[in-house]
């Protein structure tokens, strides 16, 4: 199966509520192969397609679910309300109230966010463009509009400030409107831009960081390129898994 490099599960967040359980893949326990191996989960970086399949079956075997739906990333600020796998569009967050399909963020440097409220869950998939664009805090509003209460992020793997350098240009984007996540002129700075991001958003923040470029069990797209992509995903608790 699909190894976890970090696991665990938000207790229920309102009276009566289930529990949502998370998970970050890395790059064992699957069957890719090449700059691929073992775990990656995404259909577009070149991988043979039988094997993301079985890589993605894994997955959703794992998590326990009817079905999986995956980030389409468009590094853009577009969040997508789904109720299936089926006919995901182009976005990078999902958020879902189902019970029976589990959200995954996919990625290889960007960082990912796993966020619960009561009732519902969301992924996001964010890198610096999504920063400048407002991922983080439209994910959070969409969550708001589908539930009330208290939320809760898992910050998963991205890349860490020092092994990020950037352009001016970029740093001067990304400053313009999250000074937090830029250290210096020369560098962004994913985690703290997040962290600052949601918790001005009055989320609680669960910190499960990894450097991708510096970990040999994540992807990183700067360090290997061509390579695969890990992800992190979020369910909730069935009623046939006893919540």
């Amino acid at each position: 199966m699909i190894l976890p490099l970090a696991s665990g599960t938000i207790p229920p967040l309102a009276p009566g509520g289930r529990p949502v359980n998370w998970a970050v893949t890395g790059r064992m326990g699957g069957v890719s192969s090449g700059p691929f191996a073992e775990g990656n989960l995404a259909d577009h970086v070149g991988d043979d397609p039988a094997s993301v399949t079985v890589n993605r079956e894994r997955v959703r075997e794992r998590a326990g679910v009817g079905d999986v739906a995956y980030v389409r990333a468009g590094h853009g600020a577009d969040v997508a309300w789904v109720d299936s796998a089926q006919g995901v569009p182009v976005a990078d967050a999902l958020v879902t109230d189902s019970t029976d399909l589990a959200l995954v963020a996919l990625g290889a440097d960007c960082a990912l966010i796993g966020l619960a409220g009561p009732g519902v869950v969301g992924v996001v998939h964010c890198g610096w463009r999504g920063l400048e664009a407002g991922i983080v805090p439209a994910a959070i509003s969409a969550m708001r509009t589908r539930t009330s209460g208290p939320i809760v992020a898992i910050l998963g793997p991205g890349i860490c400030a020092d092994c990020f350098p950037v352009g001016p240009e970029c740093a001067a984007a990304v400053k313009s409107v999250c000074g937090a996540a830029v250290p210096d002129p020369s560098h962004v700075d994913l985690r703290a831009g997040v962290t600052h991001l949601l918790l001005a958003d009055g989320v609680e923040v669960h910190d499960h960081w990894m450097c991708t470029y510096e970990s040999p069990h994540l992807f990183s797209h700067r360090r290997d390129e061509p390579t695969g992509r890990h992800g992190l995903l979020v369910w909730q608790e069935s009623a046939r898994m006893g919540s």
